[in-house]
């Protein structure tokens, strides 16, 4: 089963916030991120594989965790595991 995929509109009506990474000249990256408790979570839509992440920051480094969500009510449940606040769309 593939991963799952949300259009820029509903990450942006669960909380997720656009965020653009500049790398080099020309190479920018958009990710939508929402904060947790030492870092975040984040959505990238041009990985093939992996699109979600935990970005856990521990002083000036961070460790990116692939996470393998398949569905809505799977991404719900590991939000409010690490008591992120989110708006529940469907």
């Amino acid at each position: 089963m593939e991963q799952l995929k949300l259009t820029a509109k509903h990450l942006s009506k669960i909380g997720f916030i656009k965020r653009i990474y500049k790398h080099g000249m020309n190479l920018e990256n958009i990710v939508y991120e929402i904060p947790c408790l030492n870092g975040c979570f984040y959505y990238n839509k041009n990985q093939s594989i992996y699109r979600w992440y935990q970005k856990i920051v521990i002083g000036e480094n961070a460790n990116h965790i692939n996470l393998n969500i398949k569905s809505l009510p799977e991404l719900f449940m590991i939000l409010s595991c690490f008591r992120v606040k989110y708006n529940l769309v469907t």
